[in-house]
């Protein structure tokens, strides 16, 4: 076994670039990676258990699972995953609500995204009432087929 693997190749094995796992014709297997670079092989692990909590069917088995895992990861000491389970903990009122309702606010981030784009495409606007028909011409959806006669 090859044990003097550099930082880029280190860095493609984490990204899972290096498909199945062969750096220099020579094969390095998950067990094996998680022995040679423990912190990497950990943090392997705690990215996959958080992937695996939300596809739980059940919601309080979850969000009990989640608690857990921040607890994991803050014990891990890896300080991305501390800085993560830091965010995760500010925002846990929404994260838990995604295991209810399994909705995410990504549409509505679509339609700011519209919103900002005429916004920035105009380079302002003269009144209000101009906004907000810029606003429903872009985002509205509406249906401009005249009836034929």
């Amino acid at each position: 076994m090859n044990k003097n693997i550099n930082s880029k190749e280190i860095f493609s094995i984490g990204l899972g670039l290096c498909a199945p796992w062969f750096i220099e014709n020579v094969a390095i297997d998950d067990e094996n990676i998680t022995n040679l670079y423990s912190t990497l092989g950990e943090a392997y692990r705690l990215k996959e258990i958080f992937l695996d909590i939300f596809k739980m069917a059940d919601i309080n088995d979850a969000k009990v699972c989640l608690e857990l895992w921040c607890d994991s990861a803050v014990e891990s000491n890896i300080e991305p995953f501390v800085r993560f389970v830091d965010l995760v903990k500010s925002h846990w009122n929404g994260i838990t609500n995604y295991f209810n309702s399994k909705l995410t606010n990504g549409i509505l981030e679509g339609i700011n995204s519209k919103i900002q784009l005429a916004k920035r495409r105009a380079r302002g606007y003269r009144n209000i009432n101009n906004f907000i028909n810029m606003i429903f011409f872009t985002c509205g959806k509406l249906n401009f087929d005249y009836p034929k006669i």
